[in-house]
């Protein structure tokens, strides 16, 4: 669904960009609504709100502690049950990305009433998850204020996109859920073959019919969409997830 069409979550982001301007000023250049939020399959039961700021330069410590303040759980509750996921960055780091972009602030919370976690980037190496959500933001991402994306996001190098999803799928091997391993293999798989970026249930949608048997992608697609309690077989997933880093390296 489009969370816009959610009156609290439209709420939330039209709160969340106002004070987000409120603390910034002059050197905001635009908050951007990326993910699933974007990309389809947004559900509030079952998502996360992922946003970045964009700055004119480097946040001093004052303003990265007053927009940790205004946006916290406590200070405004988000109402997508797995929370907000929001990364500050320069225009600098989006114009020109690295394999590992600096961030100035990163704040994440839980949902309502769940913990947050607010990470100060000053002393931290790059984050290469980073590069994905340039990507998107770039393609699909939704300006809350700020100019269009593509004059604010540069094209990120193929060869990078693809070691993040590897890293991404290795990561998911050892921690994630069958259905998250699946569907995110899906996806990664998609951009492999046709330089797609899609959602993860548009990326099992697609990968299904290139399968002889698509079970496995049905039952976590049914499960992510929150239509069946089934989870897909855990060897099949992981057949499926090794497949795919084999397409990948």
């Amino acid at each position: 669904m489009d969370p816009m069409a959610d009156a609290p979550i439209a709420a939330y982001l039209e709160r969340l960009s106002a004070r987000t301007a409120g603390v910034l000023g002059d050197s905001l250049v635009g908050v951007y609504l990326h993910g699933s939020a974007v990309l389809g399959g947004f559900a509030r039961q079952r998502s996360d709100l992922d946003l970045l700021v964009v700055a004119a330069g480097p946040l001093g410590a004052r303003a990265k502690g007053r927009l940790a303040a205004e946006l916290s759980p406590e200070a405004m509750p988000c109402p997508a049950e797995r929370g907000l996921e929001l990364s500050v960055v320069t225009l600098a780091a989006a114009l020109a990305p690295t394999p590992g972009p600096r961030f100035g602030l990163h704040l994440a919370s839980a949902g309502p009433g769940g913990p947050a976690r607010v990470v100060d980037g000053r002393d931290r190496p790059g984050d290469p998850d980073l590069l994905l959500h340039f990507a998107v933001c770039r393609e699909h991402g939704r300006p809350l204020s700020g100019p269009p994306p593509p004059e604010v996001f540069a094209p990120v190098r193929r060869a990078w996109l693809l070691r993040g999803m590897e890293r991404e799928l290795a990561w998911a091997r050892e921690h994630a859920p069958a259905e998250y391993q699946v569907l995110n293999a899906c996806r990664a798989w998609r951009f492999a073959e046709e330089n797609v970026l899609c959602s993860k249930l548009d990326g099992g949608r697609w990968a299904r019919d290139r399968l002889d048997d698509p079970l496995v992608v049905d039952l976590a697609i049914a499960r992510q969409s929150g239509r069946s309690s089934r989870a897909p077989e855990g060897a099949a997933a992981a057949a499926l997830l090794e497949r795919v880093l084999g397409r990948l390296g």
